[in-house]
């Protein structure tokens, strides 16, 4: 996962660990971030210079980046936490054979399983 401490966000260094270590990213972080922080929300939400710059020493979310992944994957938390008193509970659920990991195939045959439904168009 990018975000090791589940907080929901990303500074700047924390993003060049996950790139590096995780994702094997090897550009240039220092551009990559300025990108990510000057990109508006929407696209009739323009970004000013002022609040890029204050941007800088702030945090990136998933929402920042794709809203679409961002609501998916709060409404299959939201899904999961109405159905099990948890998420450890949640995961130990869609794991059916406590190997401690879900191939995507898992994953989507998991998700029918317990009846969570991605919407027309979506993909897992």
């Amino acid at each position: 996962a990018l975000d090791p401490h589940d907080q929901g966000q990303l500074s700047k260094d924390e993003l060049a660990i996950a790139c590096r270590e995780r994702v094997g990213y090897r550009g240039d972080l220092n551009a990559l971030w300025s990108e990510l922080v000057r990109r508006p929300q929407t696209d009739d939400e323009p970004i000013s210079p002022k609040a890029a710059e204050q941007k800088q020493t702030a945090h990136i979310t998933l929402r920042e980046l794709d809203v679409d992944s961002a609501d998916l994957l709060q409404e299959f938390r939201d899904f999961l936490l109405k159905k099990y008193p948890s998420l450890v509970f949640a995961w130990k659920g869609l794991d059916s054979r406590r190997s401690g990991r879900l191939e995507k195939e898992d994953f989507v045959e998991q998700c029918a399983n317990v009846g969570f439904k991605v919407g027309e168009g979506e993909g897992v």
